[in-house]
């Protein structure tokens, strides 16, 4: 069957013409080159066979095992892009809130020297009152002592008079022993 469906192909093209009589070109190339016809189909059902168990045993495996690898490092890139869109995302969104701490930070600062300038100027304050009534009660305290002091002055002047007097007018009556007692008197009485 084989050798007749060649012989129709050889006839229909110019390669099979027939050439000095008998034979064409194509049965003379395969009688050179001891092609047989029985051994020709064998190996070509042999290849067709090996070629088939190749593809579905070797060929066929290792191609999904390439289109899986192939998927990993698709899905490999994928994850990487996308890690490194949420990298860009998570420096953006720490810049924004270092920013905004920095900002914070600057107007705790800023109320914490306001409100200890505050409580400066009302210390400054206080302790103004309070040196003010301290001075005033110094010089209460000074008037009233010395309220005291001229009221004991007076009290032991009026007694160092009145025996001053009791001492003159218990001495002789002459005019030269008054003054002489009198300026004893007077020493004595002077720290």
């Amino acid at each position: 069957m084989l050798a007749a469906l060649f012989n129709a192909v050889c006839e229909r093209f110019p390669i099979g013409e027939v050439v000095n009589g008998s034979e064409s070109v194509l049965q003379r190339v395969l009688r050179d080159f001891h092609v047989e016809w029985p051994l020709l189909a064998a190996q070509t059902l042999n290849f067709c066979v090996v070629a088939y168990l190749l593809y579905q045993f070797a060929f066929k495996p290792l191609l999904v095992v390439i289109d899986e690898r192939q998927k990993k490092i698709t899905d490999g890139l994928q994850y990487a892009d996308e890690m490194r869109r949420q990298l860009g995302l998570v420096e953006v969104s720490r810049n924004k809130a270092l920013k905004e701490a920095a900002g914070e930070a600057r107007d705790i600062i800023d109320a914490a020297r306001k409100t200890a300038e505050t409580l400066a100027e009302h210390e400054k304050e206080k302790l103004v009152r309070e040196i003010e009534e301290a001075w005033a009660r110094g010089q209460a305290r000074i008037r009233e002592e010395r309220a005291m002091t001229l009221a004991a002055l007076q009290k032991q002047g009026a007694q160092v008079a009145a025996e001053l007097a009791k001492k003159i007018l218990s001495t002789p009556a002459c005019a030269s022993g008054r003054k002489a007692f009198t300026r004893r008197a007077c020493e004595e009485i002077r720290p």
